[in-house]
């Protein structure tokens, strides 16, 4: 099973033979044999690549699941007091991760000194496959198409944002009145994972989508807010980014009446890892962590 499992996350028997530190003639000889016992075909191959059958998929997640709890099973019995042991790796959006999420993880850690913890940051454009999700055993980001379907989610909270500027460029542009106006204003877009260009907000149950352009887009949050306080234009941020240079007056918040579309935060982790305890110990962490946060309340 374990051969299996690794196959299919990494898509090359190859591949999964030095992961299991064995040979390939074993890892094909390994789902030859389940194949052979469940009496169906598993796996799809060809000169290139290496894809589940549609009972394939079904007894992958079988396995995952299996597995992942006998892992929890051994994890327990060799921690007889309870104490979370072993390894949990955490990967993390480069901006939330260094601004907020590592003192998170280092309080976590402090809690639990038996558990090795990695904590990894990156932006979610480099690789937010659920193969390259592999290699971590949760992953705390904004949802995205590239996560793909073998990923498992659990929404662990909500990231509110801001509509802002410089007091500079709302002198010289004029602020916004309502969102409307916003399209004959110079908006900062961002790119990443794909461009933002609908702007949604909310008002006495009312929604609305503003789409909106401008001279200026990157795929670094870190980017478009340096744009904003160098007067370029008008950013929509998550309130945690910019809750410093709102209190400092860098930045303005505008059009207060109007609630800017929130940013569902998610943990998300491989099949075979959803079922183990340190992740579902860290993810139960990590959403309590965050409903006490209040970056909103202070922009």
């Amino acid at each position: 099973m374990e051969s299996f499992i690794r196959v299919v996350k990494s898509g090359s028997f190859t591949v999964a033979a030095k992961d299991l530190g064995t040979s390939r003639a074993l890892i094909t000889k390994h789902i030859i044999e389940l194949e052979g016992r469940l009496g169906a075909r598993l796996l799809n191959r060809t000169a290139r690549k290496v894809t589940l059958t549609e009972i394939g998929a079904e007894y992958f997640a079988f396995c995952a699941k299996f597995v992942a709890e006998i892992a929890d099973k051994e994890s327990s019995a060799a921690s007889p007091r309870g104490e979370p042991r072993g390894v949990l790796r955490i990967v993390a959006s480069k901006s939330f991760g260094a601004l907020h999420l590592a003192t998170a993880v280092a309080e976590f850690a402090k809690s639990h000194p038996r558990l090795r913890l990695s904590l990894i940051l990156r932006d979610p454009t480099e690789d937010a496959t659920a193969a390259a999700m592999s290699d971590f055993d949760i992953a705390i980001w904004l949802p995205s198409s590239a996560m793909g379907a073998s990923l498992l989610s659990r929404r662990i909270g909500t990231l509110e944002t801001v509509l802002c500027a410089s007091p500079r460029y709302l002198k010289e542009a004029g602020a916004p009145r309502k969102p409307s106006d916003l399209m004959k204003m110079n908006c900062l877009i961002y790119l990443a994972p794909a461009p933002v260009r609908e702007w949604r907000f909310a008002k006495a149950r009312r929604q609305l989508s503003i789409n909106v352009s401008g001279s200026y887009s990157s795929n670094s949050m870190s980017a478009i807010r340096d744009a904003a306080i160098e007067h370029v234009g008008i950013a929509l941020l998550p309130s945690y980014f910019v809750a410093q240079d709102l209190r400092e007056g860098v930045l303005k918040a505008v059009l207060k009446p109007y609630l800017p579309e929130s940013l569902p935060l998610y943990a998300f982790s491989p099949t075979s890892r959803i079922a183990h305890r340190n992740v579902r110990l860290f993810t139960s962490y990590i959403e309590a962590w965050l409903a006490e946060r209040a970056w909103d309340a202070d922009a």
